[in-house]
């Protein structure tokens, strides 16, 4: 049979159904709305998932962040009483209270993230303050490897690692 010998069949036989026109449109409606709820929800998926990994990335971010507060300590751990040692401290330490400030805690996606990014600040900022007044260290900078840098590295270590378990929560 040939398609135009099929069409007419088709045609003929439509015309010999008059409620098939009530039923077409039905079953067109039902798929439309089925199918305009399949892109809203795909839609949905796609921008949980995009702000999901936003939220990953400002994680492991601030991790980094922390990282580079870190690293100074680690740099400058075995720095000796030598003024142009504390001054390169001073100022790696500076950079590093600069980073840390420059984050939004307002834009972080975890309250636990804001108190990670806050001890860090304070160990910076407390840093920061005894480094800045000779007599507010009270202890010469030959047991800063004990007093201070051990301690902080071992602080923001941990700062690091919980960044990197709440960016889990965003998988």
């Amino acid at each position: 049979m040939e398609l135009a010998a099929m069409w007419e069949y088709f045609i003929c036989w439509t015309e010999h159904h008059p409620g098939l026109a009530s039923w077409v449109q039905a079953v067109g409606a039902v798929l439309s709305i089925w199918f305009a709820w399949w892109i809203a929800s795909r839609q949905s998926r796609r921008a949980e998932a995009s702000g999901k990994r936003k939220d990953e990335a400002k994680c492991l971010a601030l991790a980094e962040m922390i990282t580079y507060s870190m690293s100074v300590f680690e740099t400058h751990r075995g720095m000796s009483n030598d003024m142009a040692d504390v001054q390169r401290f001073r100022d790696d330490l500076s950079m590093a209270k600069a980073i840390l400030d420059s984050v939004d805690l307002f834009s972080l996606p975890d309250p636990d993230l804001i108190f990670q990014a806050c001890s860090a600040r304070r160990l910076i900022d407390k840093t920061v303050i005894q480094f800045n007044d000779p007599f507010a260290l009270g202890y010469p900078a030959i047991v800063f490897e004990a007093m201070t840098a051990i301690p902080a590295i071992e602080s923001l270590a941990g700062n690091i690692r919980s960044c990197k378990e709440i960016s889990k929560r965003f998988k």
